[in-house]
């Protein structure tokens, strides 16, 4: 039930851009869900498995 935000492209001179553009490619950043947020919390620990095979998932592709 949580709001998908899509996938956006970051640039070097983006927040988290530095990070992703200093090392070796590929490189992924991921945000999947915000931990200040409790019931996005709750929602990533009930379905963990699910969530850590579509960022496994997501990283092959």
């Amino acid at each position: 039930g949580n709001k998908d935000r899509g996938v956006r492209f970051v640039g070097k001179g983006d927040r988290g851009g530095r990070s992703l553009w200093a090392g070796r490619a590929p490189a992924i950043l991921t945000e999947p869900y915000f931990g200040s947020n409790k019931v996005e919390c709750e929602a990533a620990d009930a379905c963990k498995a699910a969530l850590a095979k579509a960022i496994y998932d997501g990283a092959r592709a």
